[in-house]
């Protein structure tokens, strides 16, 4: 995920690959940070930096216990924050308080 928009809010794709317990290498930039935990689900390079995307791709092509415990603590975190289930229910109580504050 090389974004290299600094309106990057949210790494959509780095959710759905994490949670397919996929390591991602995704452009520090915005949001998405918070979604790939650098050194732990994946690895962050800065934007528009080939040589660092080219660096982290070969150390996960090249290492697979790295890729193996990288994508299974990406799935964790998956399950732990953006379960949907829970997600919907937050997304409930913010309706709720907005709407009563209104």
């Amino acid at each position: 995920m090389p974004s290299i928009y600094n309106s990057e809010t949210f790494g959509v794709a780095a959710i759905e690959a994490s949670a397919m317990e996929i390591p991602v290498v995704a452009s520090r930039i915005g949001g998405v940070p918070e979604v790939v935990i650098d050194g732990v689900t994946g690895i962050l390079v800065q934007p528009r930096n080939c040589i660092e995307i080219s660096k982290a791709v070969k150390k996960l092509i090249s290492n697979a216990e790295l890729r193996l415990s990288m994508g299974k603590e990406g799935r964790k975190l998956v399950l732990k924050k953006y379960n949907f289930n829970d997600s919907g229910r937050m997304m409930q109580e913010l309706y709720k308080k907005f709407i009563k504050n209104r």
